[in-house]
């Protein structure tokens, strides 16, 4: 899905005044809003929309630096996609100190983030505020970035920390359908255990390496393919069924107690 030409010229927002307490000491603009209107209309159930990555293009001096680029290869062994390399010159202009280019960050990324972020939190409002501490994150760890993972991974893995991080603080509900069962078919207790084996499967989830937690969250939260988990992450289709068996085998073990 496509941003609206109207949701993009929303996502353009005003340099706002600076904030102290940046790394290295210097004060750095804040990081721009996370625009409302962009967050996707339709529903957040369909797997990693690849339309979601066309709502920014690049310049014309950004597309000659990506073909000047693109050959050379990632820490995988793959080329880097296009869109990889057209992100590293933007960090390379935010770090640099150009609020800018980090808002131009924020307009290729949102889409993908508020999508991920719909999907693990559910509903709106949560997913818009975790969106918006993903970037303000983004935007203050920037100056120890390294790119030894591509910009987006980096992104994914601060989005889906805050994310479980906002499920931590969650009070445990019930599902609305369960109020109405018998009170025979639902003891206390069961529901007590219920969420008890839910909160520690979420700190199971949250200890994992981020190179597995990445994955499993795209693929069984996110509803993603293997295929989509591959191009997002700039690995091999193999590469990510490795690490999803080896984060299952993980919390196999973890939730060991609960089965």
């Amino acid at each position: 899905m496509c941003l609206s030409p109207g949701s993009r010229r929303d996502a353009i927002v005003a340099r706002p005044p600076s904030t102290r307490g940046a790394p290295g000491g210097r004060s750095r603009p804040a990081p721009p809003r996370v625009p409302r209107t962009a967050s996707p209309s339709s529903s957040p159930s369909a797997p990693c929309d690849p339309h979601l990555t066309r709502a920014w293009q690049p310049t014309r001096h950004q597309h000659r630096r990506a073909r000047r680029r693109s050959p050379v290869p990632d820490h995988t062994g793959a080329a880097r996609p296009p869109e990889v390399i057209v992100d590293e010159a933007l960090v390379d202009r935010a770090r640099a100190g150009g609020s800018d280019a980090f808002a131009e960050l924020v307009r290729r990324h949102t889409p993908r983030v508020y999508t991920l972020t719909m999907r693990l939190l559910g509903n709106r409002a949560d997913a818009e505020d975790a969106a918006q501490e993903a970037f303000t994150r983004a935007w203050l760890a920037l100056p120890g970035y390294r790119e030894d993972a591509a910009f987006g991974t980096w992104l994914y893995r601060i989005t889906t920390n805050v994310c479980l991080k906002t499920l931590s603080r969650r009070r445990p509900t019930l599902p609305l359908d369960a109020v109405a069962e018998p009170a025979h078919d639902r003891s206390p207790e069961h529901d007590v255990t219920e969420r008890a084996r839910g909160e520690a499967l979420r700190i199971a989830i949250a200890r994992l390496p981020s190179e597995q937690r990445i994955p499993l969250v795209l693929r069984e939260f996110a509803g993603c393919s293997y295929e989509s988990i591959s191009a997002e992450l700039g690995l091999t289709v193999p590469a990510v069924r490795g690490r999803l068996h080896r984060a299952r085998l993980t919390l196999l073990e973890a939730m060991r107690p609960w089965t």
